[in-house]
């Protein structure tokens, strides 16, 4: 081995080295442009500063122009709140427009049926680029698009919001190191809650606190048209003397029924009168057959119910004393901000906006831990391990809320009205919209 050789190689490759080669080859390069030499009749450029971005505005134009971008619209929480956003920023001089990056769906058809401009690009980067072409946006609002269509976006020199609508608890490490290649595309993020604000900083240590605002997800409380308590309750088959728990939320193994059932079994032996009721979707079949199963075998199986969707949901809210969520994660629960908004009080498990929701002194409800751990260190693992068991982490706390709730019951009836009127004033989508 030539080790005067091997220490030339080190030398120049070395960080020192390299940077020396590169101010070499730089030099090389500008001399000419940057150098007068008069001798060769050359002269340097003028100089020019570089030009800041701004948004041009035609003539009667809004003062902006946002395209809310979207993998797909079809049905779903994300997908109604997109609308609204779409439908509702038009009002406070923002116009919008919608790109579906990669189809369309139930809710795209009745936006355009509503004469909302809607986009199918079906992940094809020149149909993206034709469509910022032709609507010259000021901005973009994303959700949890490709890294391809942010890239596109950056090249267009569009500054863009990302909206991060829950915590991403279902990441894995390459999932992660994907959102923080995604998140150097963003000019700003939303979270809709603390929680997931807390969460997405913890697992993507690019970003830091002051570069996301936490915007809570809104009602539309036009939407809830409440029903008179006796009628709604004649109406489901429930009597007056009952206790009734309702759970609004698709039958998936993040939203836990199964471990809701188990703490109900607990307090229904000790309160005959006790009922809970399941109210959602099948988003999982295989999840569902089994909370199903799990059911058939309880004592108390008589006294749960488990019902498929229904459009009518003001009926069962009108109908409930206590909403329970017991999900493993949340970003802001649309169903159990629907619930305070019709006075319903909240047992909420420790995850997305319990506390804001709830109250942290349990003005509105009551917050039992997280069926899993601390939510900040929950992972997809922790969920999958934890959410087919009937003894979970929170088990024995949940069923004492449910039991206080059931002995507290006419004092939660009583402050009906006032979680009603706070809910409305904090929770509308109004204040949402303005937020954004």
């Amino acid at each position: 081995m030539d080790i005067d050789l091997l220490n030339q190689y080190l030398e120049k490759w070395s960080p020192s080295g390299s940077l020396k080669q590169l101010l070499g080859f730089a030099n090389a390069a500008t001399q000419e442009l940057f150098t007068p030499r008069p001798d060769f009749k050359v002269q340097p450029p003028p100089e020019e500063q570089p030009v800041v971005w701004t948004p041009s505005h035609g003539k009667g134009r809004p003062a902006i122009k946002c395209g809310l971008v979207v993998r797909s619209l079809d049905k779903g929480g994300l997908e109604q709140f997109v609308a609204q956003l779409a439908l509702g920023l038009p009002d406070r001089d923002v116009e919008t427009f919608v790109v579906c990056t990669e189809r369309g769906g139930t809710v795209a058809d009745t936006l355009i049926e509503r004469g909302k401009a809607v986009h199918l690009t079906h992940s094809d980067d020149l149909l993206m680029r034709q469509v910022l072409e032709s609507e010259q946006p000021d901005i973009l609002n994303t959700y949890l698009v490709d890294l391809p269509a942010l890239q596109n976006f950056w090249e267009s020199g569009i500054p863009l919001i990302e909206t991060a609508q829950n915590s991403y608890i279902w990441f894995d490490p390459p999932a992660w190191q994907n959102e923080r290649q995604r998140s150097l595309y963003f000019t700003h993020l939303v979270a809709v809650s603390q929680s997931a604000k807390q969460y997405y900083l913890k697992w993507n240590n690019a970003w830091k606190a002051d570069w996301v605002t936490v915007i809570p997800n809104g009602i539309d409380v036009k939407r809830l048209q409440p029903v008179e308590r006796e009628e709604a309750r004649l109406a489901l088959g429930v009597k007056p003397e009952q206790h009734l728990f309702v759970n609004i939320a698709s039958y998936a193994l993040a939203k836990n029924q199964l471990g809701t059932m188990a703490a109900f079994n607990r307090v229904a032996g000790d309160h005959p009168l006790a009922r809970m009721m399941f109210v959602g979707n099948t988003a999982d079949q295989e999840y569902y057959q089994k909370a199903s199963r799990f059911r058939e075998h309880l004592p108390c199986s008589e006294q749960i119910e488990l019902r498929g969707y229904t459009r009518d949901i003001s009926l069962i809210y009108s109908a409930a004393d206590s909403f329970v969520l017991n999900s493993f994660y949340e970003g802001w629960s649309l169903a159990a901000t629907e619930a305070l908004i019709a006075g319903v009080p909240l047992i909420h498990s420790n995850c997305g906006s319990a506390y804001q929701l709830a109250g942290e002194n349990q003005e509105r409800g009551i917050v039992v831990p997280n069926p899993a751990c601390a939510p900040l260190d929950l992972t997809g693992e922790q969920v999958q391990r934890t959410g087919y068991t009937s003894q979970q982490a929170n088990t024995d706390i949940l069923s004492g809320a449910m039991a206080e709730m059931i002995d507290q019951r006419f004092a939660w009836l009583e402050k009906k009205d006032s979680i009603r009127d706070y809910a409305v004033d904090n929770f509308s989508f109004e204040r949402t919209l303005d937020s954004y």
